[in-house]
């Protein structure tokens, strides 16, 4: 299947605290990129939303899964065994995000993907970065209007 030019990216924000996942939209709303931003608020939800259970059955891939900051450790680390695993789900990025404030709390313990590899982790400030990067290496996202 022919992926379309120009659509938004899809991005799945996992973020239990309503005050924090509206932090995490505005920072999003940065990029130059035009994205839709599904959200849900656990682990649970997550993993159907990414099996297309209910009340998901006809939810987008994601591009981007970002694991949010309420996000208990072992939750993300289900998450990426999910993706891992499962070969519908090839390509899709996994991010965890990091409040520059907290990153002492969290130093030493990394979050080890299912092959042994770090996760990306991006500070929230540079998430619409971050997002501009991922996406301006692909033809297929549409950048948001008044965007260079």
């Amino acid at each position: 299947m022919k992926e379309a030019v120009n659509r938004k990216m899809n991005l799945l924000l996992v973020e239990g605290m309503p005050e924090l996942s509206e932090r995490i939209r505005r920072i999003i709303a940065t990029s130059a990129f035009a994205s839709r931003v599904h959200t849900v608020g656990d682990s649970a939800e997550t993993l159907a939303y990414l099996r297309h259970e209910p009340p998901y059955r006809t939810a987008p891939k994601p591009d981007i899964v970002l694991l949010g900051l309420s996000q208990a450790r072992s939750d993300r680390r289900d998450i990426a065994d999910e993706i891992a695993g499962n070969s519908r789900l090839v390509g899709i990025e996994v991010v965890t995000l990091e409040d520059p404030r907290l990153r002492q709390i969290f130093a030493d313990d990394p979050i080890l993907a299912p092959d042994g590899y770090a996760l990306e982790t991006i500070e929230l400030p540079a998430l619409g970065q971050y997002i501009d990067k991922f996406a301006s290496v692909s033809p297929h996202f549409a950048r948001t209007m008044g965007a260079l």
